[in-house]
C-alpha cells in the first residue's frame, strides 16, 4: 500500500484507543483523512458517542467524519480495562480492518486512580496481543495531565523504559511522553508526533514545549541572532536543497547552512522522525539511524546518494554513516535521543 503523510499508509488499518479524549480523538481524524481505515474507542465506561441521543465535540467529530467516510471510521464500545476487554477490542479491529498497520494505546489518566502497576500490566497486556502480529508499529502515549502529577509521571517511565526493552527485542515500538506547554497545532504538537511516530524508529520519544527564542541568542558556529549565514535552501546540489527544505518546514528555522548542525538547530528526536518520515516520501526508505549518524544536509544528502545509488544493506551503509560523521565537513556529534 502506498504511503500517506508522515508514514501513514493509505488504506491500512489503525486502532486508536483514547479517543473520548481530544489527542486520540484528533489523531483518529488526521488518520482517517490522510486514507487510513480507523476503529475508535474510549475510556472504559465511557458512553457511546455514536448513539442517537449523544451530543457533545465527540459524537459531532465522529459524525463528521463517518458522513465523510463512512466505510474507514468507526467506534468500538469496549472495556479495555482488563485482558478480556482488549483482548475483545483487538478481535474486533482485526475484524473491521484486515491486518493492523499501527495502534496507538492513548494511555491517559483513569477516571478511578489505579496503581501504577496496574496500569503498566495493561500496556504490557496489549503488547503481548499485537505480539506475532504483522503490525507496523505500536505507539504508547502517555503524559495527558491527570490529578497526580508523580503517578503519571511513574507511568509515563515505566511505559518508555517496556518499549525500549521492547524495540530492542525487534518490535516496532515508540513511547511518546507528552509535556505541558506544547502547542496542540504546531509542528511539534501531541498529534503531530504520534503520527510521525507511526513511521517508528524510535523507542522513545518526549514532547516538550520549544524554547522562546530571545535577542542575542546564539546561533551555531557563532552566528547571532539576526545575522545570515549562508541559506542551504538556495544552494548545494538537488538532494542537498530537498533536504535544507524538509529541515526549514520541520524545525521552522530558515537561514541555516550545509554543515549547520541538526541538533544546534533546535534538532530532537520528534523532530528527526518527522524529517524522516518526509524524506522517504523523496528518497524511498530510508533508516531512522541516518539523521542522528550524519546530522548536516551536506552528510544526510551523502547517506541518501550512497543509500539510493548502491542499495546496500542495512550494516554496511551504518558503517559508511561513521564514515561520513567522521568526515571535516560533517564533524562529529554526541550520541543518543537529544530531546
Amino acid at each position: 500500500m502506498p504511503a500517506g503523510p508522515a508514514g501513514v499508509v493509505a488504506g491500512g488499518g489503525y486502532l486508536v484507543t483514547g479517543a473520548d479524549r481530544e489527542t486520540g480523538l484528533r489523531l483518529g481524524a488526521e488518520l482517517a483523512r490522510s486514507g487510513a481505515r480507523v476503529v475508535l474507542t474510549g475510556a472504559p465506561g465511557a458512553p457511546d458517542p455514536t448513539g442517537p441521543d449523544a451530543t457533545g465535540p465527540l459524537a459531532a467529530e465522529l459524525a463528521r467524519l463517518r458522513a465523510d467516510r463512512p466505510d474507514a471510521v468507526s467506534w468500538v464500545p469496549a472495556d479495555p480495562a482488563d485482558a478480556d476487554g482488549l483482548r475483545r477490542l483487538v478481535d474486533t479491529a482485526r475484524e473491521r480492518l484486515g491486518p493492523l498497520h499501527g495502534v496507538v494505546h492513548v494511555a491517559g489518566p483513569p477516571s478511578v486512580p489505579e496503581p501504577v502497576g496496574r496500569r503498566v500490566d495493561r500496556v504490557r497486556a496489549l503488547a503481548d496481543l499485537l505480539a506475532g502480529a504483522d503490525l507496523d508499529v505500536l505507539v504508547l502515549v502517555t503524559g495527558l495531565g491527570g490529578a497526580d502529577p508523580l503517578t503519571e509521571e511513574a507511568v509515563a517511565s515505566a511505559v518508555g523504559a517496556f518499549a525500549e526493552r521492547r524495540a530492542a527485542d525487534g518490535w516496532a515500538t515508540t513511547a511518546v511522553r507528552l509535556r505541558p506547554g506544547v502547542d496542540p497545532d504546531g509542528p511539534a504538537g501531541p498529534v503531530a508526533v504520534i503520527r510521525a511516530a507511526l513511521g517508528g524508529g524510535v523507542p522513545q520519544v518526549v514532547v516538550t514545549a520549544p524554547p522562546t527564542p530571545v535577542a542575542g541568542d546564539v546561533l551555531p558556529d557563532g552566528v547571532a541572532a539576526g545575522d545570515a549565514p549562508p541559506d542551504a535552501v538556495a544552494t548545494g546540489d538537488e538532494v542537498e536543497r530537498t533536504v535544507a527544505e524538509v529541515w526549514r518546514e520541520v524545525l521552522g528555522v530558515s537561514g541555516f547552512g550545509l554543515a549547520d548542525d541538526f541538533y544546534q538547530l533546535g534538532g530532537n528526536s520528534l523532530f528527526a522522525m518527522q524529517i524522516v518520515a518526509r524524506l522517504r516520501q523523496h528518497f524511498g526508505d530510508l533508516p531512522m539511524s541516518v539523521i542522528f549518524e550524519a546530522p548536516t544536509v551536506t552528510g544526510l544528502a551523502a547517506a541518501i546518494r550512497v543509500w539510493q545509488g548502491e542499495g546496500i544493506g542495512l550494516d554496511e551503509f551504518e558503517a559508511l554513516l561513521a564514515e561520513i560523521e567522521a568526515s571535516p565537513v560533517v564533524g562529529g556529534v554526541g550520541g543518543g535521543d537529544h530531546v
